[in-house]
């Protein structure tokens, strides 16, 4: 888990530093990139005019609070970019839950058997 850990922190402060570089980035662009990370070009225009105007917003029926001040491109850019990363650990953590969820049940079974 600590490798996991640091494997994000690390990938966090390389996307940090390139957030700088993300700043000549229009809105525009954003929408493009992470229209598969919101569902729709639409959702995606909301989450990053939400985030760049500090605004609440709403994505189908979930209502975001934007508890940062009005970011800019390259900080809109960092935040999804984050959030991207943090999805993808969640979804791999249930799939590890989930193998080792299987493992235990076989186990169980080959543990009950009388020999």
């Amino acid at each position: 888990m600590p490798g996991r850990a640091l494997a994000f922190l690390a990938a966090a402060l390389v996307l940090c530093g390139a957030g700088a570089t993300a700043g000549a980035q229009s809105s525009d662009a954003l929408v493009e990139r992470y229209t598969v990370l919101a569902g729709s070009r639409d959702d995606a225009r909301t989450l990053v005019d939400g985030l760049r105007s500090s605004r609440d917003f709403r994505i189908g029926d979930t209502a975001f609070e934007t508890p940062t001040p009005e970011l800019g491109n390259g900080e809109v850019n960092v935040v999804l970019v984050l959030l991207w990363i943090a999805i993808r650990l969640v979804r791999r953590q249930r799939q590890s839950k989930q193998r080792a969820a299987a493992c235990d049940i076989s186990g169980d079974q080959r543990g009950s058997r009388r020999h």
